[in-house]
């Protein structure tokens, strides 16, 4: 939680919001509460937390609800939301709650994505995406039953002659005890003409593959995924997969951050000088030190930051005479 300060730099403030945004509710830690409002939003394109509030009517808590169902009441134009009560929450006096209550909508902080059909219902990611997601589960479903049921050996034996069903059980069977379990890659010794037939993929099953890899592409990028962060290492290089992670922090992940960030700053009434980030800094940048320390040195040395601004990036204390601006001696004015 900031404050745009009138020279434009941000301060950081220890308000209400914040401990709210660090500690939501008594039985989830800030991580387990942004997973599962995530996984929600992102799965239905809608999810709902309830605020709590304390005896000045300040939101002290925010409390993860499966469900919630917008009513807009047409004299008055208000918003309201039938939350009822979800028996998996540890509620109090939860045999005291009306599972059809209405609360305002300043009680429940709605996250949600694209409103193509409702302007207060979200539309998840994978209906863009349901045919592949629908492909992807008759593959899998597929695959599953041929490995279940109906697998094919991965080779057979050939003999010149025709086999006698007694023979025929015998081979096979002195070939399963001598080239399966321990004996899986040892040397195979053939007599009478016997041929071992390599069984390879078809070109049918080739398509299977690319066909499933399809739909895993197109289910990813709904979703704003790069693929090498799915393990498909095809186009990702050495060098490219830091700028890689770089336009998913933009494009992927920061869409959603904005969405979020905004809405809390909107269901906790900030003024227009206050705003709501998420510290990428610190979490899912902290390993690009060399780059960050590179960042950093500039600003010094160009007079944007302070050392003092710079260190406390790093989580440093102040230094004496550290909060000045300083240049480099060669710079002069043109005039």
């Amino acid at each position: 939680h900031y404050l745009i300060a009138e020279d434009g730099g941000k301060v950081r403030q220890r308000s209400r919001l914040e401990r709210v945004l660090r500690y939501p509710n008594e039985w989830q830690s800030r991580v387990d509460f942004w997973l599962n409002m995530v996984d929600r939003l992102l799965r239905d394109g809608n999810a709902y937390a309830l605020a709590g509030r304390d005896d000045t009517g300040a939101i002290s808590s925010l409390t993860p609800i499966r469900q919630a169902h917008p009513y807009v009441d047409p004299i008055s134009g208000d918003v309201f939301y039938g939350v009822g009560f979800d028996s998996n929450l540890p509620l109090p006096d939860a045999d005291k709650v009306d599972p059809a209550r209405m609360v305002p909508s300043s009680e429940v902080l709605h996250l949600r994505l694209f409103c193509p059909l409702h302007p207060l219902m979200g539309e998840s990611p994978l209906v863009a995406a349901a045919v592949s997601a629908q492909t992807g589960s008759a593959i899998s479903a597929s695959t599953h039953s041929f490995f279940n049921r109906a697998a094919r050996p991965s080779g057979y034996l050939r003999h010149p002659k025709q086999l006698k069903k007694e023979s025929r059980d015998r081979l096979r069977e002195a070939w399963s005890n001598a080239y399966s379990g321990s004996g899986t890659g040892g040397t195979a010794v053939l007599e009478e003409g016997v041929e071992w037939q390599q069984i390879t993929m078809t070109a049918v099953d080739d398509d299977v593959v690319n066909s499933y890899r399809l739909t895993v592409e197109d289910i990813a990028r709904v979703f704003r995924v790069h693929l090498f962060m799915l393990g498909s290492m095809d186009k990702a290089t050495f060098n490219n997969v830091e700028q890689m992670t770089r336009s998913f922090l933009q494009g992927g992940l920061g869409f959603y951050l904005e969405n979020i960030e905004a809405k809390l700053a909107q269901f906790f009434n900030l003024g227009m000088n206050e705003i709501v980030e998420f510290d990428l800094q610190s979490g899912l940048l902290r390993t690009e030190f060399k780059d960050r320390i590179d960042g950093l040195t500039r600003g010094v040395q160009g007079g944007v930051f302070k050392p003092n601004e710079a260190r406390r990036w790093e989580g440093l204390p102040a230094v004496p005479d550290g909060d000045q601006v300083f240049l480099q001696a060669q710079m002069v004015p043109l005039s």
